[in-house]
């Protein structure tokens, strides 16, 4: 069987460039953000699993790594303003809502779940 190439398939993929968004929370200012690749994508999810419930299925959430992934994720995909994980830390407790909108940019699973009005 003839090997296909699909470098052209993903080539969209392959592009890393800067994006820009306009954030709600911070009042509409644009960031600079860029897309995290497959590898710090799955390096996170497997953190997020701590275990297996009793059925060997169910997977246990680490809500302790879910707090540092919110922060080392916005912290890795900023690109202006760049901030550090200690940075985002160092905000009031006002500015979850902004790093939330920021991580939004990023996760695939949170975008689906956005309605038609993108809430």
């Amino acid at each position: 069987m003839a090997k296909t190439d699909f470098s052209a398939a993903f080539a969209k993929f392959a592009n890393h460039e800067i994006k820009t968004a306009k954030i709600k929370a911070l009042d509409g200012a644009e960031i600079k953000y860029r897309e995290l690749t497959m590898a710090e994508g799955d390096a996170f999810s497997k953190r997020l699993i701590k275990g297996y419930g009793e059925d060997g299925q169910s997977p246990e959430i680490d809500y302790n790594a879910a707090n540092e992934i919110k922060y080392e994720k916005a912290a890795m995909i900023l690109v202006d303003p760049a901030m550090s994980v200690d940075d985002l830390k160092a905000l009031s407790v006002q500015a979850i809502e902004a790093i939330n909108e920021i991580n939004a940019l990023v996760d695939p699973d949170t975008k689906e779940e956005k309605d038609e009005e993108g809430n």
